[in-house]
């Protein structure tokens, strides 16, 4: 996993991601940017035409949360890009949908059931949830810099690596939807930049004829809830020692309370709704239960010279079952702290216990 530099705010991601490590499936192989291939990805046709007109985006950040980004993507046309079946990539998010597609060598047939010619397997991840914090963070992916290019009223950034295709498009109202492609294995033939853009153009065709799609979800799910507004004070100096201010984190669920968001010398809280990870894994522990709920600790298991402690706990909701069975929405209280490891735990379950009682009732 790649490193997102210096940045403060990019420490906290990359950290959120390895520390979710039930939610993280690595592509065999790490691919390594081919000469040549930026250009090949810009020049990748779509299967799906997105139409003409603007685009407004999809709303104010309150209303995002209610966005069911699968609807970005919906059967018809996954049925012009290939046939479905089962998604086996790492990208579980409650704002992301993924989807495995078995991608037509050429016309899709008239009969989906019927099988033909086929390119292989990919697994796609379509994520509704990112939030516009800098150009620096918007042009930045896992793996480093995107290009950037205006289409219409839109921004678009693109990366390609030799399995790895992502279109990440900016709207004017600075919400974002980004399309991750992976192809299944090294025998895959399918382009994974022209399945990357036919999935943005389908988000872009069901975004112009204004069909967003809300989720239905039962009233005390936490996807209703703005998590960051459950913290009051007394959360944040349980957790850092202090009253520093908050900052619009990565996504529209998370958000960071530090004084220096461009520093890693400060400590630092991160609040998040998210997927419960894998417990009884080398980096999540059950841990005592908070609040009456299920608790785990999430933490890496080595720490790098010179980096600050973290530590996450989750404390778990309501069953997730939109898209995961088996899975569960949790309330994720991230501390970051000079004070190694271990005290990092000890802040995260002090706020993960002030919080508790504010959630939703299960």
């Amino acid at each position: 996993m790649s490193s997102w530099r210096s940045r403060f705010l990019a420490t906290v991601v990359v950290a959120s991601i390895a520390l979710t490590a039930a939610c993280t499936s690595a592509v065999p192989g790490e691919p390594v940017a081919a000469p040549g291939a930026e250009e090949k990805g810009k020049k990748a046709k779509s299967k799906i035409d997105a139409g003409t007109g603007p685009v407004a985006g999809l709303g104010e950040l309150n209303a995002r949360r209610e966005v069911d980004p699968c609807a970005l993507f919906p059967k018809d046309a996954q049925d012009t890009l290939g046939k479905k079946v089962n998604y086996i990539g790492g990208k579980t998010k409650i704002d992301t949908c993924t989807f495995g597609i078995e991608v037509w060598a050429g016309e899709p047939p008239k009969d989906p059931a019927e099988r033909a010619p086929n390119l292989g397997v990919v697994d796609i991840a379509l994520n509704s949830g990112m939030v516009y914090v800098d150009e620096e963070r918007a042009s930045t992916g896992d793996r480093g810099p995107m290009t950037k290019e205006s289409r219409d009223d839109f921004e678009v950034y693109s990366s390609q690596e030799p399995r790895i295709c992502t279109r990440r498009a900016l709207f004017k109202d600075k919400s974002m939807i980004e399309v991750e492609v992976t192809t299944r294995n090294n025998s895959t033939q399918a382009d994974p930049c022209e399945s990357a853009e036919t999935v943005l153009s389908s988000a872009l065709k069901v975004m112009r004829a204004g069909q967003i799609t809300r989720r239905s979800v039962p009233a005390n799910s936490l996807v209703n809830v703005d998590a960051c507004g459950l913290v009051t004070p007394d959360v944040v100096t349980a957790v850092t020692g202090g009253t520093p201010p908050r900052h619009q984190g990565p996504s529209i669920r998370n958000c960071l309370w530090t004084l220096d968001p461009k520093s890693t010398k400060t400590d630092a809280l991160l609040v998040d709704v998210v997927l419960t990870s894998a417990v009884n894994n080398e980096m999540v522990k059950s841990v005592p239960p908070i609040g009456g709920r299920p608790a785990a600790a999430v933490q890496l298991p080595f720490s790098a010279p010179g980096m600050p402690g973290t530590c996450t706990i989750e404390v778990s909701h309501i069953p997730f079952e939109t898209q995961l069975p088996g899975k569960k929405e949790a309330l994720s209280v991230m501390s970051i702290t000079q004070a190694g490891p271990e005290a990092a735990c000890q802040k995260a379950r002090a706020g993960a216990e002030l919080l508790a009682s504010k959630m939703p009732a299960m």
